[in-house]
């Protein structure tokens, strides 16, 4: 596993939460203000929604198989499962998955190649030809 916060890549594993945020105490207080704010109603529409054993890659334009235009992303019921979520800024290219222990890493391999994928689309000037 790679762990990278900050733009700094840990070459081993943090020996606690404690540690991870005493070195970068950024990480605690955006955790909290994630974890403080109140939940949401969104809308069905423009939601790309995955489940369990699901993932999906999409970019600023992309539409859904209705025609709605892609506007957040989601998932739902998260107990021992592990939801993935990257965003690359300078394309807006994001991908979430919701994985569970069954999950293969061919997979995880498969989101991760399409992720990159649209970002080189995106960067090339290609992306119309998905259209």
């Amino acid at each position: 596993m790679v762990l990278l916060v900050d733009n700094y890549k840990f070459s081993t594993p943090p020996t606690s939460p404690n540690h991870l945020y005493f070195n970068f105490p950024n990480l605690r207080r955006r955790a909290e203000e994630i974890a403080n704010k109140k939940p949401k109603r969104i809308e069905p529409r423009g939601v790309m929604y995955v489940r369990q054993k699901q993932w999906g890659v999409t970019f600023p334009g992309d539409k859904l198989d209705n025609g709605e235009q892609v506007i957040c992303c989601g998932t739902e019921d998260v107990l021992t499962c592990h939801v993935i979520v990257i965003r690359d800024p300078a394309t807006g290219v994001s991908a979430i998955s919701h994985f569970d222990e069954f999950t293969k890493r061919v997979h995880f391999e498969k989101m991760a190649a399409s992720f990159l994928e649209k970002i080189r689309w995106i960067r090339d000037g290609m992306w119309e030809e998905w259209e």
